[in-house]
């Protein structure tokens, strides 16, 4: 009857052993899950942040070459109207005339001042 009894608590341990174990293989696997589970979110976010980055950069480089030929063009169309109206002053002639009465007075103004 002890016999018995001795067999039976040491079932009983052992059985108690394995659950211990199992649990703590169960609460291992599940710790590990969820640390890959962060990793990865991690990652995601990591590889979120850098696109956000890139996107910016890219963003703000095209706004740059665009504020820049914007520039540009105002310049080259500022430059095209003052030639413009110097080829105009040119061709009209009370304004050939008139420029050529200023520069004769500024010669003789030079030639003999007061």
């Amino acid at each position: 009857r002890n016999h018995l009894m001795s067999r039976e608590r040491n079932r009983n341990l052992l059985m108690r052993r394995k659950r211990n174990r199992n649990q703590l293989m169960r609460r291992e696997r599940n710790r590990n899950h969820l640390m890959s589970r962060e990793r990865n979110r991690n990652l995601l976010m990591r590889r979120k942040r850098n696109r956000n980055q890139l996107m910016r950069r890219e963003r703000n480089r095209k706004q740059l070459m665009r504020r820049e030929r914007n520039r540009n063009h105002l310049m080259r169309r500022e430059r095209n109207r003052d030639q413009l109206m110097r080829s105009e002053r040119n061709r009209n002639p009370l304004m050939r005339r008139e420029r050529n009465r200023d520069q004769l007075m500024r010669s003789e103004r030079n030639r003999n001042p007061l």
